[in-house]
């Protein structure tokens, strides 16, 4: 099969690679950056370098992937007007945006679908990182595309879900507190710990068995009975205390640490019935 891949940033970068090594035909690799897009070609033997898709490299694909950002998708169908897909299967890897994107493409409907990797790409790829491997991929789309996507899926070596249309934006929400959201908690460790006076790699090896015994003990017995902590054991001084803290230190982080106590406490509720919510959300109000 030949593919041909719109966008050599993380993610298209990636596909690119990790489909030529699977056995694909990478026949074309656009992106507004002719140097990035030849660096990546030169790892995925690929000569048919753009910096915009033309019809010549529509014809001569079976399969076009969009990796660009959301916001860039949106607009992308104007630079393409004038190009017939019909015949092609044409797909993006956005996590919010769905197949209805194409509908002001000259293409099939069962000829169009979305392709999103439940992954992070922290780097843009020049080398077989096999970041697709492993994984599952959110899918949608029509009939024709879907068949070839799974294809693509079960060859990296990983597993479809599929997802209705009006579903796919609640899916990708789940990705984003799973993966930014875990960040900024992360950024707020950073904060601390140039406070504290140690170092943030050493900080977070001292708090790696919180992180990594959390993770393992929600797989194990579930969200509810992993909670610990000062919200589930109803501690109003160490709560309050906390809240004094970050006044004094770290004010942004007030709203954040209250808000988060407001959800630990609907978890509570669910797990100790003895301790006094309402005193709880009436010191976090």
């Amino acid at each position: 099969m030949r593919v041909t891949i719109i966008g050599a940033g993380k993610v298209g970068s990636a596909l690119a690679i990790e489909l030529f090594y699977k056995g694909y035909k990478i026949c074309g690799i656009v992106d507004i950056s002719r140097a990035k897009a030849r660096k990546l070609g030169k790892v995925c033997d690929c000569n048919e370098i753009f910096s915009s898709l033309t019809q010549k490299t529509v014809n001569n694909s079976d399969l076009i992937l969009l990796s660009i950002s959301d916001d860039d998708l949106s607009k992308y169908h104007k630079i393409v007007k004038n190009i017939n897909f019909k015949g092609r299967i044409l797909s993006h890897t956005s996590g919010l945006l769905t197949s209805e994107i194409f509908k002001d493409y000259n293409v099939y409907r069962k000829d169009s679908a979305s392709f999103h990797p439940v992954q992070t790409f922290p780097v843009i790829s020049y080398r077989n990182n096999n970041f697709l491997k492993g994984i599952y991929v959110g899918t949608e789309g029509g009939k024709s595309a879907l068949k070839v996507i799974k294809g693509i899926i079960r060859k990296l070596g990983s597993t479809e879900i599929l997802l209705s249309r009006n579903k796919k934006p609640l899916f990708h929400l789940g990705c984003v507190i799973s993966s930014n959201f875990t960040v900024a908690n992360f950024y707020i460790l950073k904060e601390f710990s140039r406070e504290l006076g140690i170092s943030e790699k050493k900080f977070l090896n001292v708090l790696n068995p919180l992180f990594t015994n959390t993770v393992e003990n929600i797989n194990k017995e579930g969200v509810i009975s992993t909670l610990t902590g000062p919200v589930v054991r109803g501690d109003i001084t160490t709560i309050q205390s906390h809240i004094d803290l970050l006044h004094g230190k770290f004010p942004k982080f007030v709203e954040y640490y209250k808000h988060s106590s407001k959800i630990l406490s609907e978890i509570s509720a669910k797990k100790n019935m003895r301790v006094n919510i309402k005193r709880i959300l009436d010191l976090l109000s």
